[in-house]
């Protein structure tokens, strides 16, 4: 029987580039409304991703190869604890929908989420190990960026400044930093002037968010950013002109930030939302004091129910229950906004157990990647750690989307490549 031919790399590669931009840009798209056809739930990138699998399950039906591989031990037990993630929230939604209530699409919106989105991220590692990192990084950070200014200019139009209000505004202060992340270790994987450039872009961006949450987030970064900008500027490989040209854009972006006419009022607007922290705001009604009201509440929700939680669909209820304990932090809402509250809360603590392992097996597995030597490295992993572990305080998205299973792709990836690399010069020392 003859084999079937196999796409070239220009086309898979392309093909993957424009799957992983639209799965970027459809993380900033209000209700789906532009980048999602099917019940504002699948995307045109899923569409892709989806084709694909049926795609190489076709061409791999008569090939004795593997069609998934997975590279290291730690990598296997992450996804192993991941599926058992996945699985717990599932038999937390069985059973808080036969005791309490439950709605059928909270257990396609969490558990097979969840279970989706490794099988993705078991392919991006793949795709990195054999492409390289900005196969994914760039298209996906750049599809964010987009959506990010296409959502910033749509609210700016219609009154002819700089909007105090943009679509996904909070998710935006995350994204952002975290993509700024992303491209900082595809840096220091790799240094290329088009990932800085990028990378400046999209840091910088995040002034213009206005959100409390995401200047955090920038500020946990500097470290890791400092880091990386010494490591780049100092490089030998980098040409010199190329540095040059590097800072000049730097310098340009900054004085344009300070002098343009826009700098007085995003810098108002940044100090004023540090009003907002608890202990120097005079309000009690803002929003980090009502973060904490929640904090508190699903505590006690937990407590309540350790094993399996209350389920999405009777959080909200539970929460309203806790009125007198909270007293004045306490807000309605149908969720805590906080992945570290609302796992235990919702899915219990076994749950919660799983994707603090899943947190941990993927820092660990950074830090023992030693992309730099010494302190610098240190240092460079726990401000990566803070970012994502205060987003994670900031917004349920670091495990309902696809951002941080992207970054265990990332960090797996470039472990994947580096066991390769080790074992073909063990086999040419051998021989």
């Amino acid at each position: 029987m003859m084999d079937k031919k196999i796409p070239n790399d220009s086309f898979v590669k392309l093909y993957i580039g424009l799957m992983f931009f639209l799965l970027g840009a459809h993380l900033l798209d209000k209700g789906g409304r532009i980048l999602s056809p099917i019940a504002n739930r699948f995307s045109y990138g899923d569409i892709l991703f989806v084709l694909y699998l049926i795609g190489s399950y076709i061409l791999n039906l008569n090939r004795t190869s593997k069609w998934l591989v997975v590279y290291s031990k730690r990598q296997e037990m992450f996804y192993i604890f991941l599926f058992a993630f996945s699985l717990c929230t599932g038999i937390s939604w069985c059973v808080t929908s036969l005791l309490q209530k439950g709605y059928i699409l909270d257990f396609f919106g969490i558990s097979t989420r969840i279970a989706y989105y490794g099988l993705m991220s078991l392919f991006a590692t793949k795709w990195i190990k054999k492409y390289g990192l900005n196969i994914l990084i760039l298209p996906f950070c750049l599809g964010i960026v987009s959506m990010f200014y296409f959502n910033f200019l749509r609210s700016a139009l219609p009154i002819f400044t700089i909007p105090t209000e943009i679509a996904e505004k909070n998710f935006s202060g995350v994204l952002l930093p975290v993509c700024a992340i992303y491209l900082a270790i595809s840096i220091l994987d790799m240094p290329r002037l088009s990932n800085l450039l990028l990378f400046c872009f999209t840091f910088l961006s995040t002034l213009l968010v206005y959100s409390l949450g995401g200047i955090v987030l920038l500020i946990l970064s500097l470290p890791a950013v400092w880091i990386m900008l010494r490591y780049y500027f100092a490089k030998p490989i980098i040409k010199y002109d190329k540095k040059v040209f590097s800072l000049f854009i730097l310098l340009l972006i900054v004085i344009g930030l300070f002098l343009s006419p826009m700098s007085d009022t995003v810098t108002h607007r940044i100090v004023a939302k540090f009003h907002n922290i608890p202990g120097i705001s005079k309000e009690e009604t803002e929003s980090a004091h009502l973060r904490w009201g929640h904090f508190i509440s699903s505590i006690y929700i937990t407590l309540k129910n350790p094993l399996f939680g209350v389920g999405e669909a009777n959080w909200q209820e539970e929460n309203d229950k806790n009125i007198d304990l909270v007293g004045k932090w306490y807000i309605q809402n149908e969720n805590p906004h906080n992945a570290i509250a609302q796992i235990p809360s919702m899915f219990g603590i076994p749950a919660f157990i799983f994707f603090a392992i899943c947190f941990y097996l993927v820092f660990k597995a950074l830090y023992e990647l030693k992309l730099l030597k010494g302190l610098k490295w240190k240092i460079f992993v726990f401000s990566v750690f803070m970012v994502f572990f205060g987003s994670a305080n900031l917004m349920d998205s670091i495990f309902t989307t696809f951002y941080f299973y992207f970054f265990a792709s990332i960090v797996f990836g470039i472990e994947a490549r580096q066991l390769t690399k080790n074992r073909e010069e063990r086999n040419s020392y051998d021989k």
